[in-house]
């Protein structure tokens, strides 16, 4: 019987199975990487290539690539006529099942997939959860369950560090989002899901803000010019040497980083050579440059950290893992040292695994090695209209009614639930009704 843990990232796919004797096996099938790229290219409109492939004809500009596709599932977005995000992610879904069962794709001898675990961003609504499910059906593979991502990292961080009653805060630094879980690991491999918080400033959106300086320098070396200095423009450009300048800020970001760990001081200048149209540059990207622009990115996770932490003052964390590609940054181990007061040299750092982690986590579930408890993260209500003390409907100052947050199941609740509130009742508007519209509220706020 085979099951796959499948981390469905903004960047990257990644597989992991376990083979006799609890051995973890992540596929390197994928030109002898085990990361796929999660970029798909409609070739001639309808027939799909995916991975590597795709993402270089993506940067040569070729029509109907796709990328970053991941974080508008559920949303309702349509990218061309019968072009959307869960489509895009069931070609990527339907590449790992034909690359691993069979077919001219195989390269590897697996006889079935029986189920498969698939991570997805923390906080992510029923709505996306669901959309991602469905994703994976309709590539033909049986989805055991949909796992948080960070909850993956902490998963296969407690197979392996066999201490129990232990409340350990994960922080998952992928491409597109930066997810925190608060987990408490307890015996026998059970981990109990206790709050978690997300932004989607990540791996890709230093890029963008890398770029974003290239782009400010190479503005003022060449008058005349007016090359989009907006990160989140940046990062939809359809323009070819833009996205040869997003590569570029890649390669600058993960070479000064590496360089700045082994050598353990500030490594020598990058010096990234550009071009747009006729016009050439070849500038000086330092590692104190490379803080600098991103202090935005780190400010941002230091101020979601800080919300999870501020929201659970019982739970402080004993222990603190740093997981996806952008966990391996110096300053972002840093930062998070700082938040947390947690020493910088005791954070439990993945390594050149951390891009592997998450996946292998999912594996662990999919074998039932590691029993996940997750809670319900935000409550669940109904929206119903705020009355006054004196019984009339408030409004506000356009004359709209304004409307209560009921909640009937709080956040916190174990997940799967069976829920029967019985005492809470509602009346209708008008005697005899025999329809009613219901809006349910995911949150805490108690007015909308």
């Amino acid at each position: 019987m085979e099951r796959l843990g499948i981390d469905l990232g903004t960047s990257n796919v990644v597989v992991t199975t376990i083979l006799p004797r609890d051995v973890l096996q992540v596929y390197d099938c994928w030109n002898g990487s085990c990361l796929l790229p999660s970029y798909v290219w409609l070739e001639d409109g309808d027939n799909p290539i995916v991975g590597e492939i795709a993402k270089e004809e993506w940067e040569r500009g070729t029509a109907n690539c796709y990328r970053r596709f991941k974080l508008d599932m559920g949303r309702g977005v349509s990218y061309a006529p019968g072009v959307t995000p869960e489509r895009l992610t069931q070609h990527l879904i339907e590449h790992v099942k034909q690359t691993l069962l069979g077919g001219e794709r195989s390269v590897v001898e697996i006889n079935a997939i029986d189920e498969v675990v698939v991570t997805v961003p923390d906080g992510w609504s029923s709505t996306q959860r669901e959309a991602t499910k469905k994703a994976v059906a309709d590539a033909g593979l049986n989805i055991k369950s949909i796992l948080s991502e960070p909850v993956a990292a902490a998963a296969y961080y407690s197979y392996f560090h066999k201490q129990d009653d232990q409340v350990v805060l994960v922080c998952d630094i992928g491409g597109g989002t930066f997810d925190i879980s608060l987990v408490r690991v307890l015996e026998n491999r059970k981990i109990e899901v206790i709050d978690s918080e997300r932004n989607e400033k990540a791996g890709m959106w230093a890029d963008a803000l890398i770029t974003q300086t290239f782009a400010r320098e190479f503005n003022e070396r060449h008058f005349g010019l007016n090359i989009p200095t907006d990160a989140q423009r940046l990062l939809e450009t359809m323009n070819l040497d833009i996205k040869a300048w997003l590569r570029e800020a890649n390669n600058v970001k993960e070479s000064l980083n590496n360089k700045r760990v082994s050598m353990k001081r500030e490594p020598q200048p990058a010096k990234p050579r550009l071009n747009y149209g006729d016009k050439r540059a070849e500038l000086q990207f330092s590692y104190e440059q490379l803080k600098n622009v991103l202090t935005p990115l780190v400010n941002a996770g230091k101020a979601t950290i800080q919300a999870l932490l501020n929201a659970n003052p019982a739970h402080p964390p004993d222990a603190v893992i740093m997981a996806g590609g952008m966990g391996k940054m110096q300053m972002m181990q840093e930062m998070v040292a700082d938040v947390t007061g947690y020493p910088l040299e005791a954070l439990m750092n993945f390594g050149t695994e951390a891009d592997r982690a998450i996946s292998r986590g999912a594996a662990l579930v999919a074998y039932d090695k590691v029993q996940i408890q997750e809670v319900l993260l935000h409550s669940i209500g109904i929206a119903t209209p705020a009355y006054d003390n004196n019984g009339r409907v408030i409004v506000d100052s356009a004359g709209k009614s304004k409307y209560a947050n009921t909640i009937i199941v709080k956040k916190g609740t174990p997940i799967p639930f069976e829920h029967s509130k019985r005492d809470v009742f509602f009346e209708t508007t008008t005697h005899g009704q025999d329809q009613i519209n219901v809006t349910i509220v995911y949150g805490e706020d108690e007015t909308l």
